[in-house]
C-alpha cells in the first residue's frame, strides 16, 4: 500500500506539472490487463527438488486470475521540436514499477536518448499470453502472463538505463552493465569465493533495421564484460558475455512471418530471462568454462478480418557447458502455442491460448533427466485507453 501511495503521489505531481506547463504537450495513455488461465504443471517441474531426491512427487494445476504486470499508465512529453520523453509505469494488482523514463534529443543528424527504455538487442515478436516460463515452475501458484515467449527462443533483458545514439536505423547504446557471478561447479550456485565484481566498461549494443513495404530485417550485437575478484587474496577472473543475432519479419497480404535467431556466450551473466540451465560461466580453478547458447522462435499469424486474428509460435534453445573438466552438461527447452485475437471494439481485445512449455532434459555425462512440461490454456483481456 505504501509504494502504491507514493506512485499515485508521482502521478498527481505529473498531473499538476502537465496541467501547469504550457511549454510541453503531454499525451497520457493506459493498457489494463488481465490473465485467465490454466495451467497443468508435470511433477518434474512442480516439484523439482522432491523429484531429485527420490521422494513422492505429483502433478500440480494453478489458474490464475489476476491483473498483468505489464497492464500499464504511461505519458509521452514533446518539450520541443527537439526534445521529448516518455514515462511508463507498471499498475498492475500485484506490483507498481517504473517501466520506462527517459527523454530524447534530436540534434539534428541524430538523436540522443538518456534513461531507462529497450535495448538494441530486443525484438518482441510473439503475441503469446502465457507466463514466463521460470515463473510457471514449482508448486505455487503462476503470478503472472502475458509473457510474449521471451525466455525461450527470444533474447531479451528487460527495460535497462542506457545512453543510446540513433543514426536513421542504426541504434548504438551503452547500456547498465550485468553482474552475474560465475557458478561454482560444487554447488550449482554462484562462487562464494569470487565475490567482488569490478566493472570497466558499460554493455555496449548495436543493431540495423534495414525495413521495406513488405519485411523488415534487423541484425544485432551486444557485449559485456565483469572480473570477480577474491576478497581475501585480491585474485580475478574474467566473465565476458555476447549475443550476435538476427530478427525480422515479412507480410504476405493477410498471412505474416516472423522469426529471430541468435548465437550466445554466456548469456545468463549476460542479463538474458531465460528458463535454461547450462548457460552461465562455471569456474574451473582459477579459470571459468564458457557457455554457449544458441536459439530461435518462429511466429506465423493470419488476419482473418478486422475481428479476428490467428498466431502460432514455436521458440526453442540449446544451452551447454563443461559443468567440470571433460563433462558437459546440455539443455534444450522449447515452447509452442496457438491464440487468437478477437477484437471487441478499437483497443478491447481478448485473447484465448493453448500452449506448452517443455523444460527439456538435462544431460550430464551421458545421464539423461526429464526436468518436465507445462500445459496451459485460457485467456488475456485488455482494454487500452
Amino acid at each position: 500500500m505504501k509504494k502504491f501511495m507514493v506512485i499515485i503521489a508521482v502521478i498527481a505531481m505529473v498531473g499538476a506539472f502537465a496541467a501547469t506547463s504550457m511549454a510541453a504537450e503531454w499525451s497520457f495513455y493506459g493498457s489494463s490487463r488481465m490473465n485467465t488461465v490454466y495451467y497443468d504443471k508435470s511433477k518434474e517441474v512442480a516439484a523439482p527438488a522432491r523429484v531429485a531426491a527420490g521422494l513422492p512427487a505429483f502433478d500440480d494445476q494453478d489458474m490464475t486470475w489476476t491483473s498483468q504486470t505489464n497492464s500499464r499508465f504511461g505519458a509521452k512529453v514533446k518539450a520541443s521540436d527537439a526534445v521529448s520523453g516518455r514515462m511508463e509505469l507498471s499498475m498492475s494488482a500485484a506490483s507498481q514499477s517504473l517501466r520506462l523514463l527517459y527523454g530524447t534529443y534530436n540534434f539534428g543528424s541524430g538523436i540522443l536518448k538518456v534513461g531507462q527504455d529497450y535495448t538494441p538487442v530486443e525484438n518482441i515478436l510473439s503475441g503469446s499470453i502465457g507466463a514466463l516460463a521460470y515463473d510457471i515452475a514449482g508448486n505455487a501458484p503462476v503470478p503472472d502472463g502475458g509473457g510474449n515467449a521471451l525466455t525461450i527462443g527470444s533474447f531479451y533483458e528487460s527495460r535497462l538505463p542506457q545512453v543510446a545514439l540513433s543514426f536513421g536505423n542504426l541504434d548504438l547504446a551503452f547500456i547498465q552493465m550485468k553482474t552475474v557471478a560465475p557458478l561454482d561447479p560444487a554447488t550449482g550456485l554462484a562462487s562464494a569465493v569470487y565475490t567482488d565484481p569490478d566493472t570497466t566498461l558499460p554493455k555496449i549494443e548495436v543493431s540495423y533495421k534495414f525495413k521495406t513495404d513488405a519485411f523488415w530485417v534487423k541484425p544485432y550485437a551486444g557485449y559485456n564484460t565483469v572480473d570477480y575478484t577474491n576478497p581475501a587474496t585480491d585474485d580475478s577472473i574474467s566473465v565476458d558475455s555476447y549475443v550476435i543475432g538476427v530478427a525480422g519479419k515479412t507480410n504476405f497480404g493477410p498471412l505474416s512471418v516472423a522469426a529471430n535467431f541468435f548465437w550466445s556466450q554466456n548469456p545468463d551473466n549476460y542479463g538474458r530471462l531465460n528458463a535454461a540451465i547450462y548457460n552461465a560461466a562455471v569456474i574451473n580453478g582459477t579459470d571459468t568454462e564458457d557457455s554457449s547458447c544458441w536459439g530461435g522462435q518462429v511466429i506465423a499469424g493470419f488476419k482473418m478480418s478486422d475481428m479476428v486474428a490467428f498466431e502460432a509460435g514455436y521458440s526453442y534453445d540449446h544451452n551447454e557447458v563443461d559443468v567440470l573438466p571433460g563433462v558437459t552438461g546440455e539443455n534444450d527447452p522449447s515452447h509452442w502455442y496457438v491464440n487468437a485475437t478477437i477484437t471487441l471494439a478499437p483497443g478491447v481485445f481478448i485473447v484465448p491460448e493453448i500452449g506448452m512449455v517443455d523444460f527439456g532434459d538435462s544431460e550430464v555425462g551421458g545421464t539423461s533427466t526429464d526436468l518436465g512440461d507445462a500445459t496451459y490454456y485460457g485467456a488475456k483481456w485488455q482494454i487500452n485507453f
